[in-house]
């Protein structure tokens, strides 16, 4: 399988093309290519959402430690909310 990807950051869009082998006694039989576009939320964008659909007690903390907000690209948000 083999990915070929590009990023739109003002339309928040991962565009990427995936190309799918099949394989069959060490030959190759057939080849597909797929569009797999990946929109994403930004934090407050999905906080919003979740207050929209009904939530409250909304937290969030870094790289599952609570009460460590977020301090760079690469931490791992975490999400707590309770549906009222």
């Amino acid at each position: 399988m083999q990915i070929t990807s590009r990023i739109d950051w003002l339309n928040q869009l991962n565009m990427s093309v995936i190309r799918y082998e099949k394989w069959k006694n060490g030959e190759l039989i057939a080849t597909e290519l797929q569009r797999f576009p990946l929109h994403w939320f930004g934090r407050d964008e999905f906080i919003m959402c979740l207050q929209e659909n009904g939530y409250k007690d909304i937290s969030l903390c870094a790289n599952y430690i609570d009460g460590q907000q977020p301090s760079s690209h690469k931490d791992t948000l975490c999400f707590s909310a309770v549906l009222a």
